[in-house]
């Protein structure tokens, strides 16, 4: 909501329900363009009824030129959320993951994070990211931060802290985007977009207690194949060199909603599993009128087909079990998990609804001790542009 010179906001984040705060208020603040066009100022404060702690948070982002852009930020935030899942409506602050939740927000960690960074466009379809990134993880819920003493006995970790250096280079060929003042929104490429990132851990600075590196490449494709639709597809893999307690491996990204998201496993719950070396597929087609334009009656509905297919593969090393052990509810990727799926979307225009089957792990147990899903049907709002 727009007030002049700020904005006050927003509506997706103003109320949360999690083991630890319990029911959850959120109000963030920034200055809207009325009050500058370079540069943005933001804040956020959050208050639990459970654990009657106030978080809060603030980050200033300076926009130091349109064209190429340049934009340079500073943040610091004190805030509950879950590691492992996607920080879009499945975020730990979003309503969504209240309202659609199908499992609950139960292994929190409280983080402590301040970065510094630098983002860039340049005039050769490359851009940069850059940064230097401080954070403290304090588990809260569910969360078992463990490790074995001396003597072999179980002991708990109260903190992990880590200071690292993070740069990334992504290659976009015609990237195309729909742009505000500060954000922009990506409509992706006929080329493929290709990212590489580089994440060094470096101990005893600020109190980091871990030295190790980290590699994360992403490649996302949407070639063209004329009548039969759209296909977009997106392969990632990564590393990670050293030897470190789970939090800072891979935490293979779950679900646990009634909303799709797109670029995660679907029907993977929390923390099931975690990697330090992985690779991962996810094709996606979208049949657009092919098979529904055909039939009378239903062709007036404009409706269209989609199927998916998702594949993620993996290996744990014995090695970090020295820094901390596996939670009793996560398990190694001994071979690929898979699953598919296949829906309808542009129900009323902005509606996707899929059927989304789990083929393999089937006889994995929640922590509640109850059955992982098998099979689910999840929606999302979609518009295609």
């Amino acid at each position: 909501w727009r007030a002049g010179p700020i904005e006050i906001g927003n509506m997706g984040s103003l109320y949360n329900r999690n083991q630890v705060e319990g029911h959850r208020f959120m109000l963030s603040l920034r200055s809207s363009n009325f009050w500058s066009k370079r540069v943005e100022i933001s804040t956020f404060g959050i208050y639990g009824l459970g654990d009657r702690e106030f978080k809060y948070g603030a980050s200033l982002r300076w926009k130091m030129k349109s064209d190429p852009r340049t934009m340079f930020r500073v943040a610091y935030k004190k805030r509950i959320e879950q590691l492992g899942i996607r920080s879009s409506v499945g975020d730990i602050g979003s309503s969504f993951s209240t309202l659609f939740s199908l499992g609950p927000l139960d292994k929190l960690t409280m983080v402590n994070n301040a970065s510094v960074s630098l983002e860039r466009d340049w005039r050769i379809d490359m851009r940069t990211f850059n940064q230097v990134e401080w954070k403290k993880f304090i588990p809260l819920g569910n969360s078992e931060y463990k490790r074995l003493d001396i003597d072999g006995d179980t002991m708990d970790v109260n903190s992990l802290t880590t200071f690292q250096i993070r740069n990334q280079v992504m290659f976009t060929r015609d990237e195309k985007f729909v742009n505000g003042q500060f954000d922009r929104l990506s409509l992706g490429s006929r080329y493929p977009i290709i990212s590489l990132t580089h994440t060094w851990a470096i101990k005893d600075v600020l109190g980091s207690e871990y030295d190790f590196h980290r590699l994360d490449f992403v490649w996302t494709h949407r070639p063209k194949i004329g009548n039969l639709g759209k296909i977009e597809y997106t392969v990632v893999a990564g590393k990670v060199f050293g030897t470190v307690p789970y939090p800072f491996l891979n935490v293979h990204q779950g679900n646990q909603t009634l909303y799709i998201q797109r670029s995660t496993m679907n029907l993977l719950n929390y923390y099931e599993f975690i990697s330090d070396e992985w690779v991962g597929v996810n094709f996606e087609h979208r049949l657009m009128g092919l098979i529904f334009d055909r039939i009378p009656l239903i062709n007036k509905l404009k409706l269209r087909t989609v199927w998916s297919a998702k594949m993620i593969v993996g290996r744990y090393n014995e090695r970090h079990n020295e820094e901390m052990l596996l939670p009793s509810y996560s398990h190694e990727l001994r071979h690929p998990y898979y699953e598919v799926s296949a829906g309808i979307e542009n129900i009323m225009k902005c509606l996707r609804v899929d059927a989304i089957w789990r083929l393999n792990y089937l006889d994995h147990v929640t922590v509640q001790g109850n059955p992982v899903s098998k099979f689910g049907v999840k929606f999302v709002f979609a518009f295609d542009f």
